[in-house]
């Protein structure tokens, strides 16, 4: 197996994926009320704390503002904390959060840069957010405020895609029963083995871990030492054997995962496996083999968080504490 960089094993064995303080970021949409109930699902069975926020900005600047068009907020361009903390508090009283401890936040400004630091000076372990909101585009756009928040959060996000919510309708009773996890082989692979090991065991939820093996221009190339015909399946049998070697190393023993090895394009053949096997979770990590601390426009990730039908956690490490 090759590995272009280097990740101390002490580091992973040393993480959790068990997260104890979610912020859940809302604009009122179906689909924002969709991720909460997601979020909730995720705090049942970790016992988070739970956090529901909403980033108040200019009126003017939001023509899907639910209150753009009351008399007193059209006329100054915001939104009164009065009237944003009514929509938390009425968001919160329609969902059952018995047994959690949650809470409603509302701040001013930029929403990703503020969910951001939020999450940053509170030390969150994951944002849950709903991509499409109130846009009215039928894809993440690259500059939203859901992207742009994966990029920089400090912490693992979820995005949870609007169609995907329509598609399940009821989530009130939603658990997450199967989880996809794409891996690159890189030495980040191990790490993102152990998180969805030990999410598959929280929720009692059966995984797949996958690898594509990209159809590129450069296969050919070899074609006078082996041909593309036999390079694939050879290159297929040492991924699938990596892969069951990283599981046994840092997976966990209570789960048997699905070892599976496509060939195709990366992105495309992921986000068409999660949506044939209707995946509840796609753990996903923003490195790749380049060891960037941030996943960058154009990466198999990024592509994977924009065009993915079913949610994404962009996975990013917890220290345990001791």
């Amino acid at each position: 197996m090759t590995n272009n960089t280097h990740v101390d094993e002490t580091t992973i064995l040393q993480t959790t994926t068990q997260f104890k303080k979610i912020l859940v970021a809302t604009d009122f949409s179906p689909c924002s009320n969709g991720a909460l109930e997601y979020a909730l699902a995720i705090a049942r069975v970790s016992g988070a704390s739970l956090q529901l926020m909403h980033v108040i900005g200019s009126v003017e600047g939001d023509a899907w503002s639910p209150l753009r068009y009351i008399p007193e907020t059209h006329a100054t361009g915001e939104t009164p904390d009065t009237l944003v903390q009514e929509f938390l508090d009425k968001e919160m009283n329609r969902v059952d959060t018995t047994g959690l401890t949650t809470d409603t936040v509302r701040l001013h400004g930029n929403p990703a840069r503020m969910l951001v630091r939020y999450a940053v000076d509170e030390g969150m372990d994951l944002i849950v957010l709903g991509t499409f909101g109130r846009s009215g585009l039928q894809r993440m756009v690259i500059g939203s405020t859901a992207l742009k928040v994966i990029q920089n959060a400090p912490c693992s996000v979820i995005a949870v895609n609007a169609d995907w919510i329509a598609s399940k309708g009821d989530l009130k009773n939603f658990k997450i029963d199967r989880i996809l996890v794409p891996v690159d082989l890189s030495d980040f692979s191990r790490g993102l083995i152990r998180a969805a090991g030990d999410l598959a065991e929280a929720y009692s939820a059966d995984v797949d871990v996958i690898h594509v093996v990209e159809s590129l221009p450069y296969l050919n190339a070899l074609a006078g030492i082996m041909t593309a015909g036999d390079l694939v399946p050879t290159l297929s049998k040492r991924a699938a054997t990596d892969i069951r070697e990283i599981w046994n190393e840092y997976g966990t023993d209570s789960i048997t995962p699905k070892m599976v090895v496509k060939e195709g394009h990366s992105a495309g053949s992921v986000v068409d496996y999660a949506r044939e096997t209707d995946a509840d979770m796609i753990v996903i990590s923003p490195h790749g083999r380049s060891g960037a601390s941030r996943f960058l426009l154009g990466s198999t990730t990024e592509r994977v968080v924009r065009t993915a039908h079913n949610p994404v956690l962009v996975y990013r490490q917890i220290k345990r504490d001791g």
